[in-house]
């Protein structure tokens, strides 16, 4: 069946609203700044929205902000992508974020991020203020909302890699279709303290290489089961890993293993992470006289999943407190993904039949996936985010050719329903 085609002639709207044109036209066309003065500002200035600054280098801030941006027209600045408010290089990625705005802003008559001055935008995007599209128009079909909101992922690896795959997928979407890019499997990496330290002391690209092809990354802390810790140096703790990754060049949003007896919600939030992972049985240790739980002191002996509900399952939900995390709270700081907690790819035949032994991952695991995908088909409700996670702890290699099995029985699987890979980033900016 021939694929119907969109077409969006919008003369000059698209390119004078693309961040990337309006900051190279307007800044430098006006020899108000150079790009390379822009940058150094936004990296040496613009950082005192995260970590505090005195009122001289607020001031200079501000002045600064004022007559970089002076005469540019608001509408123009309020589409700029948060990477190029903080004077970072404008991309293709960027001017897919311009598209986002502008389409978002056609059937809302608003803007994602919204602020009365360019500081306040600055703020606003580091800040994660950003009004879902979902929330302002309930009744718009899911696939259109799906292709807006990865056009305007925060971070510019999590959007669509061209212009033409967003058509593909708005034509899609007019088409009645799912509206997603299911293309090529995108994972996200959770990597420990220990990875990331490796990956920087022998000058690796690997996480930029896997950031640029689509996946996503985050933080394993791997300390939330050493019992009870204080706020502050639990706080510390993630803030080192966070920054240790994105020191290598990418973005972090989300935060996996620290579930504890401790304030586990409230440092990851202390921390700036916008989500958590890994819903395993030992993060009820949190809520009051639970601990020391029955399945032991520490987090490798309760790793079973902690929800068994299809509500908590397929759909994320917010908190900000560690004691009555499983509530649902609107105005949460922090997004919990439990999906399938404590299921890994690489124990399913052996949790399947039963066993408490060593997992093995091998050609037996991937039919118990498939009828996993099944049953979170069938359980998922239409009009809602529904995700499904699972975690892939690799130790030994795979049996040869096990990763090519694996993923063309899931892409198989994918195109008989509406399910697509996303990362937790794109989860997270979906949420």
């Amino acid at each position: 069946m021939p694929r119907s085609a969109a077409f969006f002639d919008l003369d000059k709207t698209l390119m004078a609203g693309s961040s990337g044109m309006v900051f190279a036209r307007v800044a430098s066309g006006h020899g108000m700044v150079s790009r390379r003065q822009l940058a150094r500002w936004g990296r040496d200035h613009i950082r005192y929205r995260l970590r505090g600054s005195t009122d001289e280098e607020t001031s200079e801030l501000l002045r600064v902000a004022r007559e970089t941006f002076k005469g540019v027209p608001e509408q123009d600045i309020i589409r700029m992508a948060p990477e190029v408010l903080a004077g970072e290089p404008a991309s293709v990625r960027t001017d897919i974020y311009s598209v986002g705005v502008l389409l978002y802003h056609l059937v809302t008559g608003g803007y994602p991020v919204e602020g009365g001055t360019v500081l306040d935008l600055i703020a606003a995007h580091r800040e994660g203020r950003v009004r879902r599209l979902s929330e302002r128009r309930q009744d718009l079909p899911l696939p259109f909302v799906q292709v807006v909101t990865r056009a305007l992922a925060p971070n510019p690896a999590d959007r669509w890699p061209t212009a033409g795959a967003m058509l593909e997928a708005l034509a899609d979407a007019a088409d009645g279709g799912d509206g997603v890019d299911v293309g090529e499997p995108r994972i996200t990496f959770e990597l420990s303290a220990d990875f990331v330290g490796g990956v920087a002391l022998n000058a690796s690209s690997f996480v930029t290489d896997m950031a640029s092809r689509g996946h996503g990354i985050g933080v394993h802390a791997d300390i939330g089961g050493q019992g009870y810790l204080d706020l502050a140096d639990f706080t510390l703790a993630l803030v080192e890993q966070r920054d240790a990754l994105e020191a290598l060049g990418v973005d972090v949003v989300h935060v996996s293993g620290i579930c504890s007896p401790s304030q586990w919600v409230e440092a990851a939030i202390n921390a700036g992470f916008d989500a958590t992972t890994g819903m395993v049985e030992f993060c009820l240790s949190s809520y009051p006289g639970a601990y020391p739980m029955t399945c032991g002191d520490a987090a490798n002996e309760c790793h079973g999943a902690a929800v068994t509900d299809w509500e908590h399952k397929l759909h994320p939900w917010r908190t900000s407190t560690s004691t009555d995390w499983l509530t649902h709270d609107d105005a949460g700081e922090l997004l919990l993904v439990a999906g399938e907690s404590g299921t890994g790819v690489h124990c399913m035949s052996e949790h399947a039949a039963g066993s408490t032994g060593r997992c093995r991952t091998d050609d037996a695991d991937i039919p118990e996936l498939i009828s996993l995908i099944d049953e979170f088909v069938a359980a998922r409700e239409p009009g809602r985010l529904n995700v499904l996670t699972l975690s892939w702890s690799i130790g030994g290699p795979p049996s040869a050719g096990f990763a090519d099995d694996l993923f063309a029985a899931v892409a198989s699987s994918f195109d008989a329903t509406e399910l697509a890979w996303a990362t937790l980033p794109e989860i997270v900016a979906a949420a």
